[in-house]
């Protein structure tokens, strides 16, 4: 008698135990429920009363109301490897296409489910990946080359433009090389200034992962007699991005304008007639030292760039 009494006490001692769990899972708002080894359903908690549109548990364990039948499925599939199993499962929930994290596990007695709505993450990484669509097709259509390095060194991200600019293959950028891969690619190609130490100064490139904390510009001196202006910047999301642009038409544009104009003002200062020139703003752009020593103006004024009304 008094063994039974004891067994009783422990039978009491369970139920109330499976008492309060199932309370717990009555008070979550994420679907659970069992099923038999032969796939019926056997209990569920409120949430999946809810999320199929029932009465009670009781009424969706005598129709089988399944919240999603390929759910039944995984519990055939966890039957067969012997472990559990998790998938993102889309379902129609009141009305609306819910994303559902979906974990099936063995138990004892069959299997137990239980599924978390993942609807609002999986719409912001839907977000983000339209995003970064858009971002690449953006910078694709760029005719300025553009580089994305991660925090570990490797590529990203590279557009149509940083291929061309560099000649390299677009295939093998897209396997993400590291950037030290992708110096010692340019070098073997000849595509980068000449250095006394490669290896110190890949290093030295290397480093700015670390130490790069505002914009940085620099112009390299390459084969063919190119000029590039590259611009490393830090990536928001940590490692670098590389902006590269030909600015060889650009410079030499430059250096011929500024060859005129000194050209024009030594032709003008061997006149010994005064000689001024005032732009559209009204401001002084040339004058000779004939003009300014026939007013006697001070170097000071004139090298201002005046209005006409001060001169």
């Amino acid at each position: 008698a008094e063994q039974a009494y004891h067994l009783e006490q422990r039978l009491a001692h369970a139920n109330r135990d499976l008492a309060r769990l199932t309370d717990l899972a009555d008070a979550s708002d994420q679907p659970m429920w069992r099923r038999s080894r032969d796939g019926q359903l056997t209990w569920v908690n409120m949430a999946y009363v809810e999320a199929v549109g029932a009465a009670t548990p009781d009424a969706v364990i005598a129709d089988q109301i399944e919240l999603d039948r390929g759910t039944r499925d995984m519990a055939d599939r966890v039957a067969l490897k012997g472990e559990g199993l998790r998938e993102k499962r889309y379902v129609v929930v009141a009305g609306q296409r819910r994303a559902l994290d979906v974990s099936v596990m063995p138990v004892e007695d069959g299997y137990a489910t239980f599924a978390v709505d993942v609807t609002e993450m999986d719409d912001l990484r839907r977000q983000l990946q339209q995003a970064a669509e858009t971002n690449e097709t953006t910078l694709n259509r760029l005719t300025t080359a553009v580089a994305i390095f991660g925090p570990e060194h490797r590529l990203v991200f590279a557009n149509h433009a940083y291929a061309k600019l560099w000649g390299l293959d677009e295939g093998w950028l897209a396997s993400g090389p590291s950037e030290g891969d992708v110096l010692e690619r340019l070098r073997d190609m000849g595509r980068l200034p000449e250095q006394r130490d490669f290896s110190a100064w890949k290093r030295e490139r290397l480093s700015l992962y670390t130490r790069l904390v505002d914009a940085q510009e620099e112009l390299w001196h390459v084969d063919g007699g190119r000029t590039l202006r590259l611009t490393a910047a830090p990536h928001p999301q940590g490692g670098l991005i590389y902006i590269v642009a030909d600015v060889t038409d650009q410079l030499t544009l430059e250096r011929s304008y500024n060859q005129m104009t000194k050209m024009q003002s030594a032709t003008i200062d061997a006149l010994s007639d005064g000689v001024a020139v005032f732009g559209a703003d009204g401001r002084l752009k040339l004058a000779n030292q004939a003009f300014s020593q026939m007013w006697a103006l001070p170097p000071r004024l004139m090298q201002g760039q005046p209005r006409f009304a001060e001169v």
